[in-house]
């Protein structure tokens, strides 16, 4: 099978299983918009990943769990089998969002995304029996804390390809019920209007040109009492302010708009969402975020000031996220 005919039939079956429960508004403009992406989807590096995939059966008789903050997967294998396991593994790097564990095999990501969820417990709403949605999910890593929480169900967007392979591969070493995932990024949040109790939104905002309109988009997708979990990076200071980083930012090129906390509010407003807390704002540390044998060689530290830390490598002021509770 190629790799669009698999995304598409896997898009089909999680859009059936969606609709059992009414959550898809606009079914016709997903699937519009996925044939738009068969170039992208069918990427040469895409086309790689998906032929590794493909080398692996489905494991049913297996179980995960959280343990040590990492999401682990229990599986009976033997030893000829563990070893395609693990090949298959290796050609998914690099591993941005983790960590993972496959029996007694840890994948250690480059986020430590586990330190981020220990802020996160502290601020967000309660998740029991409500639908959510993790709103440019990565590999899903949050997914699966999140169903910790005992949700009705968790619904993933993103539409990066290798994190989406990723994502199937977890659902090869078993059953998913609960969590599920498709290829679609924020502009498709119109096919799931007034869906979800909580959207969780985490290092997206600054991605975009307009995050007023990305906020708004956000809250067309909240039922009434709905709320919204965004984490972000802003700029580190107690006025009303907007950075705008020209050229690179830590080495990223796509970062537009650095907001400061009370700005952040002040754009929310305007999208028609109403403050609820915050939580302080803290530098992302090298211990958050480093390369590792699952990533890359280059990271955050490779990103700052060599001789100060506290500014990135182009002179502007190091990353600083916060986490941040709207409401319709």
């Amino acid at each position: 099978m190629e790799l669009f005919d698999f995304v598409s039939n896997d898009v089909e079956i999680t859009l059936n299983t969606l609709n059992d429960q009414s959550l898809i508004a606009d079914e016709k403009r997903l699937y519009k918009r996925l044939k738009e992406r068969s170039e992208i989807i069918n990427y040469p590096l895409n086309l790689s990943l998906f032929e590794s995939y493909s080398r692996l059966p489905f494991y049913t008789n297996s179980e995960w769990s959280v343990k040590n903050d990492a999401v682990h997967f229990n599986i009976p294998l033997l030893k000829n089998e563990f070893e395609l396991l693990q090949e298959v593994m290796i050609s998914f790097k690099p591993w941005r969002k983790g960590p993972f564990a496959i029996n007694s095999l840890l994948i250690d990501s480059e986020w430590q995304c586990q330190m981020k969820w220990d802020r996160l417990k502290k601020c967000i709403p309660t998740l029991e029996n409500k639908r959510v949605l993790d709103l440019g999910c990565g590999n899903g890593y949050f997914m699966f804390r999140m169903l910790e929480h005992n949700p009705e169900l968790v619904l993933g967007l993103d539409p990066t390809t290798p994190f989406y392979l990723q994502f199937q591969f977890f659902e090869k070493l078993t059953p998913l019920n609960q969590l599920h995932f498709l290829p679609f990024g924020w502009g498709e949040l119109d096919a799931f209007e007034s869906q979800f109790d909580v959207v969780f939104c985490m290092g997206v905002l600054y991605h975009h040109k307009d995050p007023v309109h990305l906020l708004k988009e956000i809250k067309t997708v909240l039922r009434p009492g709905g709320k919204v979990v965004l984490e972000t990076i802003v700029y580190p200071t107690q006025e009303k302010f907007v950075f705008e980083p020209k050229g690179k930012y830590a080495g990223m090129r796509n970062i537009y708009k650095l907001p400061s906390p009370s700005q952040l509010i002040e754009w929310a407003d305007c999208a028609g969402l109403k403050h609820d807390l915050s939580s302080d704002v803290l530098m992302t540390t090298i211990k958050e975020q480093r390369p590792t044998e699952w990533s890359t060689p280059v990271s955050l530290l490779q990103q700052l000031d060599k001789e100060d830390n506290l500014k990135t490598k182009e002179g502007h002021v190091a990353p600083h996220r916060i986490i941040s509770v709207f409401r319709v």
